[in-house]
Parts: structure tokens; C-alpha cells; sequence
């Protein structure tokens, strides 16, 4: 499993920034966390990345929902071992490749 850092972002999305410098940690939850919530079209650089999860709040079949994780998280490096929804929960075994 490889282990990336990147610069670290707070609940609200602003950088965490300590001693006047960006704050660098592993990041694999974070750029999950925001290929979940961003819309195709977010990233200027990746115009097709972004999952857009709320999109799916109403399906009762999530196999659309986990096939466009799956496919954003491939097209960023992350390869998905299991994605599983439980009590309104979304489940994603995940890591760098």
C-alpha cells in the first residue's frame, strides 16, 4: 500500500495551516471525502472528477452510485476493495496503488 501526503484541509474545506506553514499528513480520506462531494466540473484541471454523491441520496440501487466511485477513485490512483451501504452509511475500503 503506498501512503501519499498532501496539504491537509479542516471541516469547513480551508487549509489547516500551524507555525505559519501548511500542515502535510496522509491524505487518502480527505481526496475521497472530495471526489465524493464535488460535481464533475469542480476541479479546472480534472473537468470529469467528481462523484457527486448527494446526487444518489434518493436511489434504492446504489450499483450507479458505486460504479462511478469506483471510477473516480481508479482515475485518481485509489484502488476500491469494498464500497458498502449500511444504515443510510457509505462504506469505502480503500487505498493508494
Amino acid at each position: 500500500m503506498t501512503i501519499k501526503h498532501d496539504i491537509l484541509l479542516d471541516e469547513n474545506y480551508d487549509l489547516i495551516i500551524n507555525d505559519g506553514d501548511f500542515t502535510l499528513d496522509e491524505s487518502l480520506n480527505q481526496n475521497v471525502a472530495l471526489l465524493l462531494k464535488s460535481q464533475p466540473g469542480d476541479f479546472k484541471h480534472s473537468p470529469f472528477a467528481g462523484v457527486d454523491a448527494e446526487a444518489y441520496l434518493n436511489d434504492s440501487n446504489p450499483n450507479e452510485l458505486f460504479k462511478n466511485i469506483r471510477q473516480n477513485l481508479k482515475s485518481d490512483g485509489i484502488r476500491v476493495m469494498k464500497l458498502k451501504v449500511t444504515d443510510d452509511n457509505l462504506e469505502i475500503n480503500a487505498e493508494y496503488v
